[in-house]
């Protein structure tokens, strides 16, 4: 959702990405992607769901925030935060 919505980090996760190769998101979301485009339709729905079988999703947490970062990391997800 950072990039459509041109949120403050959108520089520092546009540099990240741009190491990437394909698309690739964290798992996350299969369900915040479908619940975001729901509100828009049905349509949406469909189409983020089709969107997301050509992607590979990873057990992947990225966030800003490093106490966020510190409790996602000890619950056990692996965690990127781009600065």
């Amino acid at each position: 959702m950072k990039l459509p919505l041109r949120e403050p980090e959108l520089a520092a996760l546009t540099d990240e990405l741009a190491r990437w190769e394909g698309y690739v998101s964290s798992s996350l979301l299969a369900v915040e992607g479908i619940r975001a485009c729901a509100r828009y339709g049905d349509r949406h729905e469909r189409e983020a769901r089709d969107f997301l079988e050509s992607i590979s999703l990873l057990p992947l947490f990225v966030t800003y925030d490093q106490q966020l970062a510190a409790a996602a990391s000890a619950a056990g997800l692996v965690v990127a935060s781009p600065s």
